[in-house]
Parts: C-alpha cells; structure tokens; sequence
C-alpha cells in the first residue's frame, strides 16, 4: 500500500513539474496594462511608466515605428520603497519621450519585456501617439 501511494505522489509531482515547465517555457507574450501613460508640460514630453522587476533579469526594450518622431529624453528604474533588509522587489521603469520639432504624424512606441540572453518576450505594451509639426505630443 505503501508504494503504490509513493508511485501515485511521484506521478503527480512530475505532472506538477511538466506543467510548471511549459508555463514558463511558453512563447505567448502577455499584454500589460502599464501603470500609465502621462502628457506632460502641455504635451511636450509623454511619460510611460511599466511595472518592473529588473533583479530577476527581465528587463524592458522598447522601439518606435516609424523611427526618427520621438526623442529618448530619460529612462530611470524606480524601486519601490520597501523595508530595510528587503531584497527582490519590484518597482517601475519610467521611460520619459519627447516628440521631434517637424516630424509630425503617427508613431507607435512597442515595449517588450524579456531576458536578453533567452529567447521570447513574457510581456508586452503599446503607446500610440500623434507627434504635432511643432513636437507636441497627444495620445491616439
């Protein structure tokens, strides 16, 4: 009786590991909500700011389309307070754009969250924008 309930725990563990395994092998990207997307100064700069956790490798890029409409203005990581001692917390990626003077039109910023070294993306998030002839920005 006994080894046939260690045989019936085995089998579930390692259906337990195999799923575990294909959740985090999966190719699927999941869309964030973001924590925000913020005109500032009348439009002339837009801030986006995406929850973020870089200590476990994952890290955010991003790309416009088409290229040459905005201008990287800041990017910083913000880590969320926590209590001395407390290591591994998340906080938040803030990326801050500005739109370039004459290049008015449509740009759509493509953020991707990924390990650099593996392959496949486990987050994304899309900001889509108007860039006015005099740089001003505002939200499609």
């Amino acid at each position: 009786m006994k080894i046939r309930s260690l045989g019936w725990l085995v089998v579930v563990a390692l259906m337990l590991l195999a799923g575990a395994w294909v959740f985090f092998q999966r190719e699927d990207a999941q869309t964030v909500t973001g924590l925000g997307v913020t005109l500032e100064n009348g439009g002339k700069a837009v801030r986006i700011a995406l929850a973020s956790n870089p200590s476990t490798g994952y890290v955010w890029s991003y790309r416009a389309v088409p290229e040459g409409m905005l201008v990287e203005v800041t990017q910083e990581y913000i880590p969320a307070p926590v209590p001395p001692g407390y290591v591994g917390a998340g906080g938040t990626q803030v990326y801050v754009f500005a739109g370039k003077e004459g290049a008015g039109g449509n740009v759509i910023l493509f953020f991707e969250e990924a390990r650099p070294w593996e392959e496949g993306v486990i987050q994304t998030y899309r900001v889509a924008l108007t860039v006015k002839e005099d740089g001003t920005l505002s939200q499609m």
